[in-house]
């Protein structure tokens, strides 16, 4: 029954679980062999695992703090994917912000930054994840409601652009009522 519901998505999807942060336990599936492999190491990490369809394209994230949404960033690496490797251990991935998204595609991506995170019942600090296809259409990939806090997260790179520095950010979410 799996099968045929993942053979209707297409291939390649990406195998992760549901509650797990930064990437870890997510593979890429590009060939059926690959599934029951796949699935097992999401089923390491959670009880539940979620099954996507894997969008080829750029990845772009909005950072929320408070009700407003920050600058976006664009995401680059020379992974498959923006996976654990890419985050914290390759020195090739590149954040960009800005993210040279024109302005209508900067508006765009807040507006629907804010909206997921509103209808979600989100509030604090977080971020959307989106990716921008190869036919120019964005996707809304994922809400981030407890993001990272490191010298590579992106929360703190879209605050440093917004001339917020990382002590006056730590400070202004600290301060936040939830």
């Amino acid at each position: 029954m799996i099968i045929k519901k993942i053979l209707k998505l297409g291939f390649p999807v990406l195998i992760k679980p549901n509650n797990q942060g930064s990437s870890i336990g997510i593979t890429l599936v590009s060939h059926l062999k690959q599934l029951n492999n796949a699935i097992n190491i999401a089923f390491d990490y959670d009880d539940n695992i979620l099954i996507e369809k894997f969008i080829k394209g750029k990845e772009y994230t909005i950072s929320i703090l408070g009700e407003k949404a920050l600058p976006s960033i664009h995401i680059s690496t020379n992974n498959d994917f923006y996976d654990y490797n890419a985050k914290y251990i390759s020195s090739s991935t590149k954040y960009l912000c800005p993210s040279g998204l024109n302005t209508t595609q900067e508006i765009e991506l807040k507006k629907t930054a804010i909206l997921a995170w509103n209808t979600l019942g989100c509030s604090g600090c977080g971020r959307i994840d989106f990716i921008l296809d190869n036919e120019n259409k964005f996707w809304l990939l994922e809400a981030n409601t407890i993001p990272g806090m490191t010298n590579r997260s992106l929360v703190p790179i879209s605050a440093k652009e917004m001339g917020i520095s990382f002590d006056e950010l730590v400070l202004l979410i600290l301060n936040m009522k939830n």
